[in-house]
């Protein structure tokens, strides 16, 4: 069963996560950084369109929350990357990037698109823990 606002989640993630590795290939298209500055960008986007696609069938089993944490993921890499050059871990996008101010309009818009993902996939509705019993009513009338 599809709870509210997650039925916007799944198709922004299949569109979030080619989105990502484009951005990650603009921002890198001059001079490559080190691997775990761009390899955390595929690994976002690849885990957004598969949490997407996999939470089109099915969104209130464990692929709801794979989208969740897929957007989470995407949110902390788009933050990173949006502000790794203020931080002064590599030079700032000018000096690497062919595409510098495209490349952080495109990260900053990928950061915003991710707290809205994230936001939109959490369930609206919270399922009982694993292992309790659902109220049946009988119990009601009972002291």
């Amino acid at each position: 069963m599809i709870y509210g606002w997650r039925r916007a989640a799944a198709p922004l993630a299949i569109a979030l996560g080619p989105t990502v590795i484009i951005v990650a290939i603009l921002r890198n298209w001059h001079g490559w950084e080190a691997p775990p500055f761009w390899l955390d960008d595929y690994a976002a986007g690849v885990a957004l369109l598969a949490a997407g696609i996999f939470a089109i069938s099915d969104q209130g089993s464990i692929r709801g929350r794979l989208l969740s944490a897929a957007f989470a993921l995407a949110l902390g890499v788009m933050w990173g990357s949006a502000f790794e050059p203020l931080a002064g871990l590599h030079p700032g996008p000018g000096e690497w990037s062919a595409f510098p101010a495209t490349s952080r309009i495109l990260t900053l818009a990928g950061l915003a698109a991710s707290l809205i993902g994230l936001v939109l996939s959490l369930p609206s509705k919270r399922p009982g823990f694993v292992g309790t019993r659902p109220d049946t009513g009988k119990r009601k009338g009972r002291r």
